[in-house]
């Protein structure tokens, strides 16, 4: 059994320490480049590919394929080190990979599968540190509020990036805005040294063990199981937003346009992430993810058989403002469990395994994406269309299953005291 230095309970602290105010600014900062490869490095995959679809989608399959790889490697050395160490070295990274994305200019559509495993490398060493980090330090009592701030920061960051990133593409060029998120990650590289963070004594990565553990929670077993599952089902939403980046550039061919709609959306959602968080309380919220679904069929629907600029604006905001509803569910939730469930020894383990789960379906989802590409590709320009509709429906699957396995979720936790 591992033993760490420190309190990861933290039940006597009621306010956010130093470290989880910065290690909130670090993630805000982190969001710039996630936005940056999202939405317009997959805007310039599209101006610069025949085969927009199948790129894309090769892109982000070699990215997640390699950080399921990656993580695995990586959560080991992170639960024997301090964690902060990995979480800069995937800063450091990503500066490298933004220099490479600079270097290969138009290049890229030759290289996406290199990109993207640069990209799923960085992001391994990024999300294996961080989610360990996360869950040790920031308090039980306090999980809540500190995801509801981590998603309002990274939509702020959605609200300004995309507007000033989409004037520089269209008006400038794709390589000065990659320099200045470069620039950034360099800034989010310093507010790091603000990070404390320990290592924790005689510490092992044994997955093994954590699988025994989970086994001895008896009928809470199967609890903990399904969560593994519901991971699944969130990985492959994954597919929606570089979707919807597409359907933007196909009707309006701008940059500006692509970001002026990301802004408007993003702050949406920051209000919403605020309304729902203030007047809602976890476990309380089956309703939601019932409308939720709801109304991202019905706009996937109406996209499907009228695909116009309107259609188009109307299922970007629905799902951009609403994923909330399943970001934070599912995020709360993932931390909240290994508390409650007393699982601080294997928080490393646990953490890796949620990521194996969302990195399987998300290679799976972006596989499909590439294969219609290409079989899209050979029809012609109408086969482009047929493509992206047969992905929209795939798209609104994967969202309609996370609300309704979160609304089923939700019935199991009132059961052991997770809300």
């Amino acid at each position: 059994m591992k033993k760490l230095k420190y309190d990861v309970n933290g039940e006597k602290i009621a306010h956010l320490t130093r470290t989880d105010r910065a290690l909130l600014v670090s993630h805000a900062l982190n969001n710039v480049i996630s936005v940056f490869v999202s939405t317009f490095l997959i805007s310039y995959i599209y101006s610069i590919s025949e085969n927009y679809v199948f790129n894309v989608g090769l892109f982000y399959m070699v990215n997640y394929a390699v950080m399921g790889v990656v993580m695995y490697v990586v959560s080991a050395l992170i639960d024997r080190t301090n964690r902060v160490t990995f979480y800069r070295i995937a800063v450091v990274i990503r500066a490298i990979f933004l220099a490479v994305v600079i270097f290969m200019g138009h290049d890229l559509a030759k290289y996406v599968a290199l990109a993207g495993a640069i990209h799923g490398f960085s992001e391994a060493c990024y999300w294996g540190s961080y989610n360990v980090m996360k869950n040790e330090l920031v308090s039980r009592k306090l999980v809540s509020r500190y995801s509801s701030l981590q998603y309002v920061d990274e939509k702020l960051v959605s609200v300004i990036i995309p507007l000033i990133l989409g004037k520089i593409m269209d008006a400038d060029s794709f390589k000065t805005s990659a320099i200045i998120v470069l620039v950034l990650v360099i800034i989010q590289l310093v507010s790091t040294m603000f990070i404390s963070c320990f290592k924790p004594e005689n510490a092992s990565f044994d997955m093994k063990g954590f699988k025994e553990h989970v086994k001895a929670l008896d009928e809470k077993q199967i609890f903990v199981k399904k969560f593994f599952v519901m991971s699944i089902f969130y990985g492959a939403t994954s597919i929606v937003a570089p979707l919807i980046t597409i359907l933007v550039m196909l009707e309006y061919d701008s940059n500006f346009s692509l970001g002026i709609f990301t802004s408007i959306f993003s702050l949406g959602a920051a209000v919403f992430v605020l309304i729902f968080n203030r007047f809602t309380k976890h476990g309380t919220r089956s309703f939601i993810f019932v409308i939720a679904s709801a109304l991202n069929f019905i706009s996937a629907v109406i996209l499907i058989f009228f695909m116009n600029n309107i259609t188009i604006i109307i299922f970007n905001g629905v799902f951009t403002i609403l994923k909330v509803t399943y970001d934070h569910a599912f995020d709360v939730s993932r931390n909240i469990i290994l508390k409650k469930f007393n699982m601080y020894d294997y928080i490393a383990e646990f953490q890796c395994l949620v990521e194996e789960c969302l990195e399987v379906s998300r290679v799976a989802v972006f596989f499909i994406m590439a294969m219609i590409g290409l079989i899209g590709a050979e029809i012609g320009a109408n086969g482009m269309i047929i493509a992206l509709q047969i992905l929209l429906i795939i798209a609104i699957l994967t969202v309609i299953s996370i609300n309704v396995s979160l609304l089923l979720y939700e019935k199991k936790q009132k059961k052991y005291e997770l809300v």
